[in-house]
């Protein structure tokens, strides 16, 4: 560790490996380098990464598509999900201290490293019984479910769809809305039924051989965590009332939500935050059995890009996970 000063401040820098890339592309752009990371400020704790969760968002990013908003600037260090063990505090964080184990969605970037600093407020304690895997794959997920399922005011009885039960945010979406006493119709592929079925579903649906939207069923909530669906067939099964929320808006989508209370609906594009109460509702739900993490591949830092990959174009149950301690 090196001391260097910088106009009157000591900054503490700390080398460290990470997964970073210079320009947009697909996976073979990353590489892991040695870099260096400042002290935490004053309301950051430095981070020892024990995993961070890999996401869809993690590789859109990385193929540029999103490169016209301003918080996406090269060089990137992807990953916004993290669990780890606190090696150092700011100056203003009281209720975190070094050694405590921690994990949260930190709504930047900067997980897929060694070492990451973290607001404070980000970061939750993490329960002792779930391994540091699962916490890094819980925030992100976790928070998109719950919170698109408050924003359709989920209640006990409703009627609620799943698009996608299996895929990582679809899974504990299906296990929210069974906590919250909803009847749950989980969509997703015959062969992950034996993942979903023990989850407390009314029904399941096999997207490959029926369509879910020619159930006879209308549905307080549709949460569509798939996109293969054009608004007008999600609305066939959809009470007038009801809400839909989609994780991947299609065109048709956006053009309609400005209008959707002409078509008697609620329409939602989920735009997730880092919420340490919500955070508390989802250890509550795992700590009391009633949520799992299921993490079906993980892999070690330097094998980031294959990571990627992996969540790409692997049609994954559950969530990718890379390894760093």
């Amino acid at each position: 560790m090196t001391g260097v000063m910088f106009l009157g401040l000591c900054v503490y820098l700390v080398p460290m490996k990470a997964a970073i890339y210079r320009k947009y592309g697909k996976s073979e752009v990353i590489k892991i380098e040695e870099l260096e990371l400042p002290s935490p400020g004053k309301d950051e704790v430095r981070l020892k990464v024990h995993a961070a969760g890999v996401n869809p968002v993690d590789w859109k990013i990385r193929s540029g598509i999103l490169r016209w908003l301003p918080i996406y600037r090269l060089p990137i260090i992807p990953g916004m999900d993290v669990s780890g063990e606190v090696v150092s505090v700011g100056s203003d964080v009281n209720d975190l201290k070094p050694g405590d184990h921690v994990f949260g969605f930190v709504n930047s970037r900067g997980c897929y490293a060694e070492y990451v600093n973290v607001m404070a407020e980000k970061l939750m304690m993490k329960p002792s019984s779930m391994p540091f895997e699962e916490a890094a794959g819980l925030s992100l997920a976790g928070l998109t479910a719950l919170q698109s399922l408050d924003l359709g005011r989920i209640k006990e009885g409703d009627r609620v769809l799943v698009s996608g039960a299996a895929g990582g945010v679809g899974y504990f979406a299906v296990q929210i809305a069974v906590a919250k006493g909803a009847k749950v119709t989980a969509v997703c592929r015959k062969q992950n039924f034996p993942l979903v079925e023990n989850l407390g579903c009314e029904r399941l649906v096999d997207n490959e051989t029926e369509e879910w939207t020619e159930l006879g069923v209308k549905f307080d909530i549709v949460f569509d965590a798939v996109a293969n669906k054009s608004l007008g067939q999600v609305l066939k099964s959809l009470k007038r009332g009801g809400t839909m929320i989609t994780t991947m808006p299609t065109n048709g989508f956006l053009c309609w939500k400005p209008l959707s209370f002409l078509l008697g609906r609620r329409l939602f594009f989920i735009m997730i935050h880092s919420d340490r109460q919500d955070l508390q509702y989802l250890i509550d739900l795992y700590e009391n059995q009633k949520l799992h993490v299921n993490v079906e591949h993980v892999f070690p830092l330097d094998k980031a890009a294959e990571a990627m990959d992996k969540s790409e174009y692997g049609r994954v149950r559950g969530k990718v996970i890379i390894k760093v301690i």
